[in-house]
């Protein structure tokens, strides 16, 4: 009994896009699609190259023609190889795995992208489909990294910052609020610069009345 619990890997015969080309390639051993590196008898049938080693340290002939593949008789098929690089296959976030099923299926809205073996790999790295996780403490979400820019902006476990003249909010909210109360927030600042610019003119009265003062006593004991 398999475990539901467990995620089975997505094959690259799941993500063929044309079911003709698993047909031309499926191993005659095995009877899956072949895999690299496929090898081939003399006469020129085809396999992957772990079933046909098998075969030719047990049987010793090739299961189709019956010629003898053992003793290093096998040798390895570059064209076959080949057209396995260039097989055309679906990126796998066309997919989704179905839990009840326990079967991956086509997602429609994955990523459409139709690429090949040997450029998959490429094509992932920068897939927008990726499954990324909110980059949030506390938020689970996973989604299409083209997807979460969207979540970010309404995310409950967004980091608070404090609006200068207000509560604190996310982002998203401080930024409609600095809106909302622009005006306020001006007249708010202008009243504060002002009364730092008395403030300030008051210490620099002050301290010119003093220095005034201590010149005047100066000058007066000077002269008596």
């Amino acid at each position: 009994m398999s475990n539901r619990n467990q995620i089975e890997a997505l094959t690259i015969e799941q993500r063929v896009a044309c079911q003709s080309d698993i047909d031309v390639l499926t191993c005659s051993i095995c009877l899956s699609l072949m895999t690299a590196p496929v090898k081939q008898c003399t006469v020129g049938h085809n396999g992957c190259g772990s079933c046909m080693d098998e075969v030719a340290s047990t049987i010793g002939t090739c299961p189709q023609c019956r010629i003898p593949i053992s003793n290093g008789r096998l040798l390895r098929s570059t064209d076959v190889n080949k057209i396995l690089l260039s097989l055309k296959i679906h990126c796998v976030n066309h997919f989704i795995y179905d839990r009840e099923s326990n079967k991956w299926e086509k997602n429609s809205k994955g990523c459409p992208v139709i690429t090949t073996v040997e450029k998959s790999d490429n094509h992932q790295s920068t897939c927008k489909y990726n499954l990324v996780k909110c980059p949030f403490q506390g938020c689970n979400v996973n989604l299409f990294e083209n997807e979460m820019a969207s979540h970010i902006a309404q995310c409950q476990y967004q980091e608070k910052i404090p609006c200068p003249f207000g509560p604190n909010g996310t982002k998203p909210e401080v930024d409609q609020h600095i809106r909302n109360l622009l005006s306020n927030h001006i007249r708010i600042n202008q009243e504060r610069m002002e009364d730092i610019f008395f403030d300030l003119h008051q210490q620099i009265t002050t301290s010119i009345e003093l220095s005034l003062e201590i010149n005047r006593n100066v000058f007066s004991n000077f002269l008596f």
